[in-house]
């Protein structure tokens, strides 16, 4: 059977992709750090200065900042430098891998670091340093009791099959699942809830 070749490459149907929005950077940034969070409509970027830069999708930017120390006061090993993004599924995270073999993890509601612990235990006697090279989310299920009984209450809706497959996005597991209140207390930003106090008044020494 002959294939129709009538018309034109130039001509055949495309699908065409309509632009959402469009922003100028001011600086240059690494094309592999460019990181998009579809839950809540985030970008993250990191430039070629190492800043990490978080911006809505008009081009608004939500928070940013730098992990490099002041090279003026010496203070900059080249540790702040960022490697890696990964935004958690569910929007309200964003993990930050550096030179220096740390994860920080940046909340995205008030833009502050809410953790910040090492990739790995240093080993006395290794000969090589271990270089960041992937970063991701996962579901940990250490604890089997623990794990089980989250199924358990989960009356049937969930398996650890589904837990485990592709197919099934963490948020809908994270619905089905009871809520852990110690680790959710461990990842609130306790600063926004407290109330705000005013400013004191100016006094005068005679």
């Amino acid at each position: 059977m002959a294939e129709d070749n009538s018309h034109p490459p130039s001509l055949r149907h495309e699908p065409q992709l309509t632009p959402v929005a469009e922003k100028s950077l001011p600086a240059k940034c690494k094309t592999t750090t460019l990181k998009y969070c579809p839950t809540i409509d985030l970008i993250s970027l990191v430039t070629e200065d190492d800043e990490l830069r978080v911006f809505r999708l008009n081009g608004q930017k939500v928070f940013g900042g730098s992990f490099k120390g002041d090279p003026y006061l010496d203070e900059d090993d080249g540790g702040g430098e960022i490697r890696k993004l990964m935004w958690k599924n569910n929007g309200h995270l964003l993990a930050v891998a550096c030179a220096d073999n740390t994860i920080r993890i940046i909340s995205a509601y008030s833009g502050k670091i809410v953790h910040h612990y090492p990739v790995y235990e240093e080993q006395s006697d290794a000969d090589r340093s271990v270089k960041v090279t992937c970063l991701g989310w996962g579901v940990n299920f250490t604890d089997s009791q623990v794990a089980q009984q989250q199924l358990k209450e989960a009356a049937g809706q969930i398996s650890v099959e589904d837990l485990l497959s592709s197919d099934v996005h963490p948020s809908k597991a994270a619905a089905l699942l009871k809520a852990d209140l110690p680790r959710e207390l461990a990842l609130l930003d306790i600063e926004s809830s407290l109330p705000k106090l005013s400013t004191l008044p100016a006094t005068g020494s005679e």
